[in-house]
Formats: structure tokens, C-alpha cells, sequence
């Protein structure tokens, strides 16, 4: 009786333990799929070619690169017309959402799109938000301002990629929005500076970290600067 009772717990054990190794495999399977996934995402996201359109309407470029190599990436933010996007919907939308995407899968690769190879390794990027020119009919819309919060909260994705940056030319409506937006940005903000729009207090800014020649002569760069690559 002794025996037959060991006996049946030694079983119980096997079965429990059996049990769970296969809950584990299927854990296992589940991880490999959805890092199977993420990897083809973000193989669609970089190689995915946005129409002119948006390109024309959403711009953001690879100026240079800072002192330690970083890349800086500047986004024209206060210059895209998220409403219209939003008020036309379907294919607009869908488009204006994998430009932020893109745009974020190139900043959180950091070095990995330096123009030479010795810079390939250089750790994080930098990114300038210039925020001239956000209107009030931008932020007069609330699905607008929806859907931009939706957007501008990926930026706590790549807060670890980001060594620092800023955000420039805030007027008040673009104020008013970050307001709303920072929640939901998560540490990201942690590592940007903010200035409201004059010019003498934040190109001194730059200019600390990042040289003249890697800068737009609208930025305090040198008047003869050319961008590594242009994104719109």
C-alpha cells in the first residue's frame, strides 16, 4: 500500500512536471513568434518607402552627427499637417502613421545609420523637434490632437536610445500639446531640453554639443551645411 502510494506520487510528479514543460514550450513557441513578428515589422518599417506626399508634408532629416558620433536627427514637427491626414483617414493615416514609425525605428538605431564605419557603433542618437510653426488649427482639433498624442507617445520607445535633445521654437499652442502629450512619452522627456522660440537662447544650446558644420545655417549652422539624408 506504501509503495503503490509512492508510486502515485512519483507519477503525479512526472505528469506535473511534464505538464509544465510543455506549457513552458508553448511560452517558448509564443516568444518565438511574436520576436518573429517584431522582426518582420520592423524589416517592413525599414524598408518601407513613403509616397512624396507625405514625405513632402511630414519632413525630418539626418542633419550630422554630434562630438561623440550620434546621429542628429531634426523633425520639422510644428510644419505636419497631422488634420489633414486625420480628416481624410484611411490610406492618409495609415501612411502618416508608418512615417512615425520609420522615424523612430531610424532614431533607436542610433549609429547603426552613420555615413562611415568607424562611426557604426556609435551609441544613440540625438533628435531636435523643431516645433515653428504648430498653428492653433492644428490643436483645434481634438481627434488631430488624438491621434498626434497617439503617435508622439512611441517616443518613450526609443527613450533609450535617445542620449538628449530638444525641443525648439515652442509657441503656445505647441506648448499646450506637449502639455497633454508628455504622460504619455514615459522618460523620454527626462532627456529633452525645451525652448519657447527665441533663437539666442537655444542655439547657444546646440552649438554646446553639436558642431556648426552638422547643423543648418537656421540653427546656428554654417551657411554652406548640407544633410547626411533627407527625409522629406
Amino acid at each position: 500500500m506504501k509503495l503503490k502510494l509512492q508510486f502515485n506520487l512519483i507519477l503525479a510528479i512526472v505528469s506535473l512536471n511534464y505538464r509544465q514543460a510543455i506549457a513552458a514550450t508553448d511560452d517558448d513557441t509564443a516568444k518565438e513568434g511574436r520576436v518573429r513578428d517584431e522582426a518582420q515589422r520592423a524589416v517592413s518599417i525599414a524598408t518601407w518607402l513613403p509616397p512624396r506626399e507625405v514625405t513632402k508634408k511630414y519632413p525630418y532629416y539626418l542633419s550630422g552627427y554630434d562630438s561623440d558620433s550620434r546621429p542628429i536627427y531634426i523633425v520639422e514637427m510644428g510644419r505636419w499637417d497631422v488634420r489633414s491626414a486625420v480628416e481624410k483617414g484611411g490610406k492618409d493615416l495609415e501612411n502618416l502613421s508608418l512615417h512615425f514609425q520609420q522615424l523612430y525605428y531610424r532614431i533607436g538605431q542610433g549609429g547603426r545609420f552613420s555615413a562611415s564605419e568607424e562611426d557604426f557603433d556609435a551609441p544613440n542618437s540625438v533628435v531636435i523637434v523643431d516645433w515653428g510653426d504648430y498653428s492653433l488649427q492644428q490643436l483645434a482639433s481634438s481627434r488631430t490632437v488624438q491621434a498626434l498624442i497617439q503617435n508622439m507617445a512611441d517616443f518613450k520607445t526609443i527613450e533609450d536610445s535617445v542620449s538628449y535633445g530638444y525641443f525648439i521654437n515652442v509657441n503656445d499652442a505647441a506648448e499646450t500639446l506637449i502639455s497633454f502629450a508628455r504622460p504619455r512619452m514615459g522618460k523620454f522627456m527626462d532627456r529633452i531640453e525645451t525652448f519657447g522660440t527665441r533663437r539666442n537662447e537655444w542655439i547657444p544650446k546646440l552649438l554646446e554639443k553639436i558642431p556648426r558644420s552638422q547643423l543648418p545655417p537656421w540653427y546656428g549652422g554654417n551657411p554652406d551645411f548640407r544633410s547626411v539624408a533627407i527625409y522629406g
